[in-house]
């Protein structure tokens, strides 16, 4: 899993770094309405949380033992991951591509389980890549720098999701070694729509909000983020590129149902969360 959360973000920052390097511009700030297209191009680090439950699928270890599913609450602070935004953006409208990924390794609890009080250890990674487009429908300016303004965009696309959940279980019974493994994973695109807005502060800081809602049981049952963040603008512009430092919060949420058995279904019941770092330049 570990290997395929490294391909996905590799391969999209490849591209993104490749078309951003070819990319050249006007000020995508200060010419919101320029007729010639506007590229930015961000990474940001993810100091995420995960808290939820998760109902996996899988057999104790043995020959002739009935496949059966086991429920457990996790919850674990300090993961590391990242996140990548490309954005090209033609009068009101935007395209953009982003991904994002983290990873957890983390003791869950299971109650009362094979008549004993079980924990197991529960391994769950993310990764995430979205695509879409965002149409501005209000652009109220302040004054002629266009980032003291204000303005609300609608958006819509779609949504790759790989969410992998592994649960392992060692614990004595009755003097006999209880050995489980099981597994809920998801792999799937959601659709998604929402919107976001800006709100020019002062001259070169600007405070952004993006929200969006997805799933609708086309892929995941139900997923949902928030993203708060203040944007400022750097005093220095390397070949003359205007760079933002960013600073938030994200939170992402999902909810997502699998095969039942035994009665049972498997689940992942899942959020993210956590403050975001991250520089973004324009070309």
């Amino acid at each position: 899993m570990r290997a395929r959360l490294a391909k996905v973000l590799g391969a999209l920052g490849s591209v993104a770094m490749l078309v951003g390097a070819i990319s050249s511009s006007a000020d995508a700030e200060t010419h919101p309405e320029a007729d010639a297209w506007q590229f930015e191009l961000a990474p940001h680090l993810w100091i995420a949380e995960i808290d939820g439950s998760v109902t996996v699928r899988g057999r104790v270890r043995g020959e002739g033992q009935p496949e059966q599913t086991l429920s457990a609450a996790v919850s674990e602070g300090g993961l590391v991951g990242g996140s990548g935004r490309f954005e090209a953006r033609k009068r009101r409208l935007t395209l953009f591509l982003d991904a994002m990924g983290t990873e957890a390794d983390t003791v869950g609890d299971l109650g009362e389980i094979f008549g004993e009080t079980t924990s197991g250890e529960v391994y769950s990674d993310l990764a995430l890549v979205e695509f879409g487009a965002a149409y501005r429908i209000v652009d109220w300016r302040f004054a002629e720098r266009a980032l003291r303004s204000f303005w609300i965009e609608g958006l819509a696309g779609g949504r790759y999701v790989h969410l992998g959940n592994d649960l392992q279980v060692d614990t004595p019974v009755r003097g006999n070694s209880i050995h489980f493994e099981g597994k809920a994973d998801a792999d799937v695109v959601d659709p998604f729509i929402g919107a976001r807005w800006s709100l020019g502060l002062l001259d070169d800081l600007a405070l952004l909000f993006s929200g969006d809602v997805g799933g609708f049981g086309a892929g995941t049952r139900r997923t949902w983020q928030l993203v708060s963040m203040l944007r400022y603008r750097l005093p220095w512009e390397p070949c003359s590129r205007p760079i933002w430092a960013s600073a938030g919060y994200h939170v992402i949420d999902f909810e997502e149902r699998g095969h039942e058995v035994g009665g049972r279904e498997t689940k992942i019941d899942l959020q993210f969360r956590g403050p975001i770092l991250g520089l973004a330049m324009q070309f």
